[in-house]
C-alpha cells in the first residue's frame, strides 16, 4: 500500500482523510489507522536512530585542529545523512521547515561561489543543518504518530462498544412489545387487529402476515406452543422479562 508521507503534523491532519477517502475505502478506519501508524512508526525509527551516532567531538583553542574538527563533524553529519537520505523526501522537509533559511543560504552561496550547482549547495544545507532538520522531523513525526494510536484506540473502543449492544432479532422484538404492553396501550389498543399488525410490521420492517399475524396469533392463543419452531416469539417471552427486569 502506497501512503504518502507528511511531513508537518498540520500537513496531516488535513490531508489524511482526504487521503481516506480517494484512495483506501477498501479498508475500515482502525486498518487505515494501523497501516498509517506503521508506516509513521517506521520513519520515526529512522529517525531515531540517526540520533544514536556519536557526533560529539573535542573542541581545541588551536585554530587548525578547530577546522580539523568542523571538517570531522561535517563528515559524520554527511554520514547521517547518508543514513536518512533514502527515506525522506529532503527538498520538501527543508521546504516545510527551512524555506526562509534555505533559500538566503541558496543566495549567499552563489554569491560565494558561481561554480556550486543547487545539487550541491543543497546537499551542503542539509550537512550544516542536520540536528535542526532531525529535531523538527522527530517532533512531527511522533507527533502524528501519537495521534494515530489515539485514534486506534477510540477505534477499538467503539468496536468493542458496537460488540456490546444488544442485537435483538424480530422474533424477540415482537416479544418485547409484547411484555411491555405495547399492545395494551390505548392508542394501539382502540385500533383493530390488522392495523395494529401492519404498524408492528413497519417498526420491524416485517411481512404482516407471516410475520405479525402468525407470531401474534401464537403469542395470543390458548395453545402458544404450536408450530413454536416455526413462529418463535412465543418462546422469548420470559428471556424479554428477565431483560427488563434487569434494565431496572
Amino acid at each position: 500500500m502506497s501512503i504518502e508521507l507528511y511531513y508537518t503534523f498540520k500537513d496531516f491532519e488535513m490531508g489524511y482523510l482526504l487521503d481516506y477517502e480517494k484512495l483506501f475505502k477498501h479498508l475500515t478506519l482502525n486498518e487505515y489507522y494501523k497501516a498509517l501508524l506503521e508506516e509513521y512508526a517506521s520513519k520515526a525509527s529512522i529517525v531515531q536512530d540517526s540520533f544514536d551516532i556519536n557526533d560529539t567531538l573535542v573542541k581545541y583553542n588551536n585554530s587548525i585542529v578547530d577546522a580539523w574538527v568542523a571538517k570531522k563533524k561535517q563528515a559524520i553529519n554527511a554520514d547521517k545523512l547518508y543514513k536518512l537520505q533514502n527515506a525522506f523526501d529532503w527538498a520538501e522537509i527543508c521546504d516545510k521547515y527551512f524555506f526562509e533559511a534555505y533559500w538566503k543560504y541558496i543566495s549567499s552561496s552563489n554569491k560565494r561561489n558561481k561554480a556550486f550547482t543547487n545539487e550541491e549547495i543543497f546537499r551542503d544545507f542539509c550537512v550544516k543543518n542536520l540536528s535542526s532538520i532531525q529535531e523538527s522531523l522527530w517532533q512531527n513525526l511522533m507527533k502524528i504518530n501519537y495521534f494515530l494510536q489515539r485514534k486506534i484506540i477510540e477505534s477499538n473502543a467503539t468496536l468493542i462498544e458496537k460488540k456490546q449492544i444488544k442485537r435483538l432479532t424480530n422474533p424477540k422484538k415482537l416479544a418485547l412489545l409484547q411484555v411491555m404492553g405495547f399492545f395494551d396501550l390505548p392508542a394501539i389498543a382502540n385500533l383493530s387487529s390488522d392495523k395494529q399488525n401492519e404498524i408492528v410490521a413497519l417498526l420491524l420492517d416485517a411481512d404482516k402476515k407471516e410475520f405479525v399475524y402468525k407470531n401474534r396469533l401464537n403469542l395470543n392463543s390458548k395453545n402458544p406452543n404450536y408450530q413454536i419452531d416455526k413462529y418463535t416469539a412465543y418462546q422469548y417471552l420470559e428471556e424479554m422479562k428477565a431483560m427488563l427486569n434487569n434494565m431496572e
